[in-house]
């Protein structure tokens, strides 16, 4: 059965048994048709092949491309005969194929693109064709102006998604096999997951019955739906800049933005036009003729269906100085408008324009677009078009109020790009430039606190961190720690729990926990306007936990559904298994058990918290537009008094580290390949070296994944990576397989191993390893919380808050391709295996 809806303004639309949404709009305005498919999926919900650009590569290939209906050849000659004009594209969000056709050749279009896309055959010689063609086009867009606009992108959305070029990055890409292709296109071509839409000069009903009969050709599959975490929010600014090959300087102003769907994106889109729409754009004249700062200026408000996106205003002026002025003045302009002081004549001619623009004469293909953007973002196809009436609805007040909330100073992102020949004539910044620094503030008798002020913002941030972790739970009873984490901030004796909840809801405060090897922490977050009330009901809850019987029995009925999901779990299984077996007994293992879990008594609790406190082991970090020192003086009146003292999660050395290679036999089905060396603990001066190693052996496009994924199909997942725990350190290559491949993946690993022993690094290979670590450094500046434990874990080690910047960050730029070799030389020696497989299973 298929379900049918009669749109007004002749628009008919229908969902087919198959699962096709199918819209069609007679136009009779001139004898064309234009026809479109639109693919619910982009470069954004590509998942675990971010980067490598498949929903693209799947649009080449799919784009007239063979089926067993007829060839490549074949639909080129129809088209040709057809008089059509076909062509497809991707985006961040969806793929769409179009062709547009005079109105005789309508039903023949339509079959033909409806094959074409969900019957391609995927044809190998196509697809290595396809290979050379992208790749072209990756390197013919590789320009200054594309590098400074994807820079802004990875600045911006970090390690989302959005930070990655819809073409895919060159070496991902050309990894890209029939077999990747083959899994992506039936995880998503699915017509379930389409839309087609048809404007033009036909009969509905004639044009409708054919495309219904057509369609019983391609029947529905499951497919994979398109999610994609949000990017980054920021509530504190931050600036970079990058040198490129461009005239003139650039200033990229970026503000967290709305979700299509969102009321605050059409209050944007409005705010985006009264500044820089029409012909008498404010900021242009403003800018550009009146005080002469500018070539250049344009706002631009990107919303996604499924998510928010950014609100960005471009700036290019003639030199440095006139570019710094023209921030500031864009700037006011937008704080003007947040005071509300907006000009109204102005406002109506904006929403004038919109309005003009959404009425003209449209073309079928405009029309198509239209209908087919509705109809995914909300099953609407006048979704857009109707977007009059809200506009309309806007007022100065909401501007104001938008203005005021989202595109403050305290929440600007400001990217520059500068002509490289400044590069030599500006003092150089020191990396994090764009960071409000934290600074160490230390008082007798109460925790360190680690402060980072963001002026302007509304809510605070606090991290409590204690060093630690599973490192030093009592032997036997491993779990203490997180037990004592589960307890942290939410089981006190200083109020009934009931009462307790009950005022974290009224303060606003959320809460979670985590513990590690070598610390545990409790995050919370709260409005500004709570945070004396808020500081002492936290401070008082940690000094005063419930260790109680019936407080441990809580916490660890709370934490028995989590521990019983872990003995389910093979990847937790062979991570205790490699643990217990490369590292010393209770020593840094993080897997309770329920057997372990049961051993633990209030006793255990209570002691392990007194030395942990009386090692002066905690540090509590904050961000937020908090004064430090209200901040220090809140926590000396409320939080437990501490002494002075070495951190346990570097103070307690490992005597000997005594691996040895070793199989698990279990049920599970998966194969797990473990393959690890002793490498160096924190602050080791080979440790910059084994980073490099790291990015060069880690991640989507390294060489550990190119051997095991690229050339061969022989694992689900696979990396490497270094990891130092307190006074110990291990390099760990891990992943899952099957067993029949497990000795394939061993003999890859060997390979890429003897090679980085065996081959020098290029420069060029050096500098860009190097930099991407400086990247992951600065993506991961942009989480809130990976930032707060980032400057915790700092302190707990020893070190200044600064010691990325001061440290580590010239270590790694004074690094040479010898040395890199050395190190690998050094540590990879002798490796141990861990095996976890099922037994007498080919899986």
């Amino acid at each position: 059965m298929h379900i049918l809806a009669i749109c007004l303004i002749s628009i008919f639309q229908a969902t087919l048994d198959n699962g096709l949404r199918v819209v069609l709009e007679e136009d009779h305005s001139s004898a064309i048709t234009t026809a479109r498919i639109f693919i619910d999926v982009g470069s954004v919900y590509e998942t675990e092949n971010t980067g490598r650009g498949l929903s693209h590569f799947c649009e080449h290939v799919v784009s007239g491309g063979t089926t067993p209906f007829r060839t490549e050849k074949q639909y080129e000659e129809l088209e040709k005969r057809f008089g059509a004009r076909t062509n497809a594209y991707t985006s961040w969000e969806v793929t769409c194929y179009h062709t547009t056709v005079p109105s005789d050749y309508s039903d023949s279009a339509i079959m033909m693109l409806m094959e074409q896309v969900f019957s391609c055959s995927l044809d190998s010689f196509e697809i290595s064709r396809e290979h050379g063609v992208i790749h072209h086009e990756i390197l013919t867009s590789d320009t200054p102006d594309e590098r400074v606009w994807d820079a802004a992108f990875v600045f911006f959305f970090g390690n989302h998604p959005l930070s990655v070029p819809i073409l895919g990055l060159e070496d991902a890409m050309l990894s890209i096999t029939r077999e990747d292709i083959y899994k992506f296109y039936c995880a998503r071509y699915s017509p379930s997951n389409a839309v087609l839409v048809a404007v033009g000069d036909f009969q509905t009903s004639e044009l409708f019955e054919f495309i219904e009969k057509q369609a019983q050709k391609f029947h529905s599959r499951p497919y994979l739906p398109s999610t994609v975490p949000s990017p980054p929010q920021y509530s504190h600014p931050r600036t970079d800049t990058v040198f490129e090959d461009i005239p003139h300087p650039l200033v990229y102003m970026m503000w967290n933005g709305a979700q299509k769907t969102a009321d605050d994106y059409d209050a944007l889109s409005l705010l985006s036009q009264y500044l820089t729409g029409g012909q008498s754009s404010y900021l242009e004249k403003l800018l550009v003729e009146e005080k002469e700062l500018s070539f250049e200026t344009w706002t631009y408000n990107m919303g996604l269906r499924r998510m928010p996106g950014a609100f960005v205003v471009f700036n290019a002026s003639p030199d440095m100085e006139k570019l710094h002025n023209a921030v500031g003045v864009i700037q006011r302009e937008i704080d003007r408008i947040a005071a509300g002081d907006i000009d109204e004549a102005r406002l109506s001619r904006t929403k004038n324009l919109i309005r003009y623009s959404l009425l003209k004469e449209w073309t079928a293909g405009t029309k198509a677009q239209l209908i087919g953007d509705g109809m995914l973002t909300s099953n609407d196809p006048l979704y857009f078009q109707n977007s009059i009436e809200k506009y309309s609805r806007i007022t100065s007040a909401d501007l104001s109020e938008i203005s005021q909330r989202l595109l403050s100073s305290s929440k600007r992102q400001t990217f520059f790009a500068l002509p490289s020949a400044l590069k030599e004539e500006l003092i150089p910044n020191e990396r994090y430039s764009g960071q409000i620094p934290f600074t160490l503030h230390e008082r007798e008798g109460s925790p360190a606190l680690l402060s980072q002020r963001t002026p302007g913002s509304q809510y605070v941030s606090m991290l409590v961190t204690f060093g630690g972790g599973s490192r030093v739970d009592p032997v036997g009873a491993e779990g203490t720690c997180r037990v004592i984490s589960e307890i942290l901030g939410l089981k006190t004796t200083y109020m009934n729990s009931d009462r307790f909840s009950e005022k974290l809801d009224e303060l606003g405060i959320s809460r979670r926990s985590s513990c590690s090897d070598d610390y545990f922490y409790i995050y919370f977050d709260f409005p500004l306007e709570n945070f004396d009330s808020a500081v002492e009901l936290i401070g008082k809850a940690i000094s005063a936990p419930d260790f109680s019987d019936q407080g441990t029995r809580d916490a660890k009925k709370s934490l028995s559904f989590e521990i019983a999901q872990s003995s389910t779990n093979p990847n937790y299984l062979h991570g205790k298994f490699f643990r217990n077996n490369f590292f010393p007994q209770n020593t840094y293992n993080r897997y309770p058990d329920e057997n372990s879990m049961a051993e633990i008594s209030r006793e255990n609790l209570e002691k392990l918290y007194r030395e942990i406190k009386s090692s002066g082991n905690v540090v509590v970090a904050i961000t937020g537009d908090v004064d430090p020192e209200k901040a220090q003086k809140a926590l000396s009146a409320n939080f437990p008094a501490l002494n002075a003292g070495s951190s346990l999660a570097s103070g307690r050395p490992v005597e000997n580290i005594y691996p040895r290679s070793d199989s698990l036999i279990y049920e599970f089905q998966q194969t797990l390949v473990t393959y690890a060396f002793k490498t160096v603990p924190w602050g080791h001066p080979d440790g910059p070296a084994l980073l490099i190693l790291d990015e060069l052996l880690s991640g989507a496009n390294s060489r550990i994944h190119d051997a095991l994924r690229g050339r061969q199909d022989l694992v689900y997942w696979g990396w490497g990576y270094q990891a130092s725990y307190g006074d110990a350190g291990a390099f760990i290559f891990i992943s899952q397989t099957s067993q029949k491949n497990q000795d394939k993946v061993k003999e890859a690993y060997l390979a890429e191993i003897e090679r980085v022993k065996t081959e020098l690094l290029s420069q060029e290979e050096l500098d860009n390893l190097r930099n991407a670590i400086f990247s992951s450094w600065d993506m991961s500046e942009q989480d809130q919380l990976r930032r707060l434990f980032r400057y915790s874990f700092l302190y707990l080690m020893g070190q200044p808050p600064d010691y990325y910047s001061s440290n580590l960050s010239p270590s790694l730029e004074s690094l040479t391709p010898e040395d890199i070799l050395d190190a690998a030389v050094l540590y990879f020696d002798k490796g141990y295996w861990f095996i976890s497989r099922p037994d007498n299973s080919d899986y």
